[in-house]
């Protein structure tokens, strides 16, 4: 009897016999499927482009942080601001008709400007800065003349463009500044006497006359330079800033000059704040509406509540990002700004481009022999506040 081996059987061939609910069963199922070829993995989508920064951002930014690191290594620049425009603001807009109107507690300031220019508003407010900083250079002279060498330093001072465009839109404020008149009315009435009633009105103008040079050629861009530009302040503008103004750190200005309630917010701030400092007190609150309110010192006319606050409390951060040692703050409701005191700006130095005591060239043109013809100058003399008649 012949016995016949069994041929050798292969993993193969056990999991095929194997039933197919036993583990080789199943795994016959797997060892006979070819395995599937990976997935080809989906491209990634394109990234997005990075948005453009236009120069104008490029170059806000760059004046925050020259504000904020010459805060910071106390190497600022100093600029002073007059007492009236701490207390009201220019108009942030073009305003229609020539009489504009604010009240700040017990006192009302009224502007009436000539038909042909209007309103100051917008960035006119930064020129009476530049006014009352140029005088204190030039020695706070009484006859009230502050001589510069180019028209276009102004806005340097600022750090704005000196184009065609902004030379024109300098000469318009200037003209509007001139031609206004500023009415201020002291309502407060003393305590000590409740019986007496008192009323006092000032009236005066910024600037009396100027005289201004320019270029007709552009093949000399700077020949304006070589003749004296000269702004004649009023003798009530003039007394008044000899009396008394406010420092004010030129970087910061510089930094919001672009931004005209966060700008107004920080001067009124940085005087309040001061003020605190001076008498000696810990911390105060400031309504935000009503008419003894914030809102109605700065002018600010929001639609509704909310969106002044949505208002107010973007300008603060404004003013906070520049700013950055600011100890005021809003309440969590956004209906009270609380102040604190702070020192004003020190140890700065008092500078603007073009400005200075002794004048850059001969008030004696003659002497220059320079043909006007080809350096046209534009002069404007009005009578001082004092001798027109109230209109």
């Amino acid at each position: 009897m012949h016995t016949t081996l069994d041929e050798p059987k292969t993993v193969a061939t056990i999991a095929a016999e194997a039933p197919a609910s036993s583990p080789l069963g199943q795994l016959s199922l797997q060892m006979d499927t070819p395995a599937a070829p990976p997935a080809a993995a989906k491209p990634s989508p394109p990234a997005a482009p990075k948005p453009r920064i236009s120069k104008r951002t490029r170059n806000a930014g760059a004046k925050v942080v020259d504000a904020v690191e010459a805060r910071r290594d106390e190497k600022q620049t100093l600029a002073f601001t007059p007492e009236d425009f701490i207390r009201f603001g220019l108009p942030y807009k073009r305003h229609p008709g020539i009489e504009y109107q604010r009240r700040n507690g017990g006192l009302r300031y009224r502007i009436l400007a000539a038909p042909e220019f209007g309103i100051p508003f917008g960035q006119d407010r930064l020129l009476p800065i530049w006014l009352a900083t140029a005088y204190t250079i030039v020695g706070k002279p009484e006859d009230g003349v502050i001589r510069f060498q180019c028209v276009k330093d102004i806005l340097r001072a600022f750090g704005l463009g000196t184009g065609g465009s902004k030379h024109a839109a300098l000469s318009a404020s200037i003209d509007r500044l001139m031609h206004a008149t500023l009415f201020v009315y002291d309502e407060r009435q003393p305590t000590s006497v409740p019986d007496a009633e008192r009323k006092a009105i000032r009236r005066y103008n910024l600037i009396d006359a100027y005289v201004l040079w320019g270029d007709k050629s552009s093949k000399q861009p700077n020949q304006h330079t070589l003749w004296q530009n000269e702004i004649t302040l009023s003798r009530s503008f003039a007394a008044a800033l000899r009396e008394k103004m406010m420092p004010l750190d030129l970087n910061t200005v510089r930094a919001l000059k672009d931004k005209p309630m966060a700008l107004d917010l920080y001067v009124w701030q940085a005087h309040r704040s001061w003020e605190l400092h001076q008498q000696g007190r810990d911390s105060v609150g400031v309504p935000v509406f009503g008419e003894r309110g914030l809102l109605a010192q700065l002018g600010s006319r929001a639609a509704s509540d909310k969106k002044a606050r949505e208002l107010l409390r973007a300008n603060q951060k404004l003013v906070q990002a520049v700013w950055r040692g600011c100890p005021n703050h809003l309440t969590k409701d956004g209906n009270r700004l609380v102040l604190r005191p702070s020192e004003p700006v020190k140890d700065a130095r008092l500078a603007l481009p073009g400005v200075s005591t002794r004048p850059p060239v001969p008030r004696n043109l003659e002497l220059l022999k320079l043909d006007e013809a080809a350096a046209p100058r534009r002069v404007a003399r009005r009578k001082p506040a004092d001798e027109e008649p109230e209109a």
